[in-house]
């Protein structure tokens, strides 16, 4: 479990940086971009078909999976990144990909719906320009806030990793105290200098 609970947190933090880093650079330069040509929109709508590939639903998909699965695990004990895992995944699961499904994807499937070089396509472009952008930023914003808290449940763990962790006891208190029978060098000397007083 301690494995899995591993690989589960660098899937959803290296995947919620990457995807989130995708979609800043679109409110960043690529809506800015495309707003000053007048082959914008059928760009854009070019954009939204070559963008649904494997590699990027890998990316997309599989990070909000693997949120889902961690906050599981999260909830259930494991893992060490406690509220702020729960956090970050909550975050990603509604920020990027709910925001995506509810606002995004609509706005892209009414342009591309719309006939290429049309004045339908042309009017309906100023309204998606802004509205899109403002969708994207938002999610945009959300995945930054959720990959943070994803890295601090990794650099500040709350949690425990572990039911069979290392314990702190009478032995760490006490170094000097015996392991598995053996003692430790110097006790065994300074016994040993006590027996030969003895006997003098």
């Amino acid at each position: 479990m301690r494995l899995l609970t591993d690989v589960l947190t660098l899937a959803t933090l290296v995947g919620s940086g990457v995807v989130t880093g995708i979609l800043l650079i679109f409110s960043n330069a690529v809506m800015p971009s495309l707003a000053r040509h007048a082959q914008g929109a059928d760009a854009m709508v070019t954009i939204n078909e070559r963008i649904l590939n494997p590699t990027f639903l890998l990316l997309f998909m599989g990070t909000t999976l693997a949120c889902a699965a961690l906050a599981a695990l999260t909830l259930l004990g494991h893992g060490a990144g406690g509220p702020f895992t729960l956090l970050g995944c909550a975050l990603y699961i509604v920020g990027v990909f709910g925001v995506t499904a509810a606002f995004n994807v609509p706005m892209n499937d009414r342009l591309a719906a719309t006939p290429a070089a049309s004045p339908e396509r042309t009017a309906y472009w100023a309204t998606y320009l802004e509205r899109w952008t403002r969708w994207n930023t938002v999610r945009s914003v959300l995945g930054v806030a959720g990959t943070t808290l994803l890295a601090a449940g990794v650099v500040a763990p709350t949690g425990t990793t572990s039911s069979h962790g290392p314990q702190r006891g009478a032995r760490d208190a006490h170094p000097e105290a015996p392991a598995g029978g053996v003692e430790a060098p110097e006790v065994m000397r300074v016994r040993s200098d006590s027996n030969w007083s003895r006997l003098v």
